[in-house]
Formats: structure tokens, C-alpha cells, sequence
């Protein structure tokens, strides 16, 4: 078992959004996968630029709202809503509200 207490910091993809990655890459799971785990805070009315990550991207919003948008689609994301993105697919969010977006994030590689 690992335990991390970490506080959330300021973060690289928006501005004013905090990232926390709690583990890093936490390597020799099954099959010699990795995993990290963490939390974003997105500001009222700021944004994410469009990226992709290698490996399966799981989140959920545990307070406020976000847009995620893909090059053809965009999704509109409740409190208490979750995200699938797969590996390689490029997406960015939005919160349009007038609160802080809150969402826990895993990436599992696909690999």
C-alpha cells in the first residue's frame, strides 16, 4: 500500500489550474503497466489547450462542471459526471460556471 498527503500546487496545463499527481508513474503492476492518479482544479471561466497522454484517461468531477471538447465533439460534464478519453485522443475542458472545477484523474496505460 502507498499513502501520499499532498496539497494541490499550481499547475502547467491552464494558468491558474492546480494539478496534483499524487504517485507520479507508479510502475510493475500487472503486465508491466503504469498508473498515476491525481487531482485538477480548473478556475471559473479558465481553460486547458488541447494535449493527449499515452494511456487511458479516466476522470471525475467531483464538484462544479466542465466542457471537454474533442477536434469534432464536445461533452458537457455535471457535478458527479465522469470521463472516459482514450490513449492518443486529443481533448481539452472548459468550466464556464462561475465555480472551481474539482475532478479526480487516472491515467492507466493501454500498453
Amino acid at each position: 500500500m502507498i499513502v501520499v498527503d499532498k496539497t494541490i500546487g499550481n499547475g502547467q496545463f491552464a494558468p491558474n489550474a492546480g494539478v496534483l499527481d499524487f504517485f507520479g508513474a507508479v510502475n510493475g503492476l500487472p503486465g508491466g503497466k503504469r498508473v498515476q492518479m491525481g487531482i485538477a482544479v480548473l478556475p471559473a471561466g479558465d481553460s486547458t489547450p488541447f494535449s493527449a497522454h499515452e494511456g487511458d484517461e479516466y476522470s471525475f468531477v467531483y464538484s462544479g462542471s466542465l466542457t471537454c471538447f474533442t477536434h469534432d465533439q464536445s461533452f458537457e460534464i455535471p457535478t458527479g459526471g465522469a470521463i472516459f478519453t482514450p490513449g492518443g485522443e486529443e481533448h481539452r475542458s472548459e468550466n464556464h460556471s462561475d465555480q472551481d472545477c474539482i475532478c479526480l484523474w487516472i491515467e492507466v496505460d493501454t500498453k
